[in-house]
């Protein structure tokens, strides 16, 4: 019962995307974002995959 009162993970990850000019489009680069988890309350992630996962907690 304690783990459901903690909530899911909400740990800071070393995401990054990166899109080069394509079709006259301008590259861009984008990076993870701390305020995901509070538009998405179902989400949390994981440092050892380094990668979002849903929480059913």
């Amino acid at each position: 019962m304690k783990l459901k009162s903690l909530g899911p993970a909400r740990l800071q990850l070393k995401l990054v995307q990166v899109q080069n000019e394509c079709n006259n489009k301008k590259a861009y680069t984008r990076n993870f974002n701390m305020g995901l988890y509070n538009a998405a309350e179902w989400l949390c992630g994981c440092k050892n995959k380094n990668a979002f996962f849903v929480s059913y907690v």
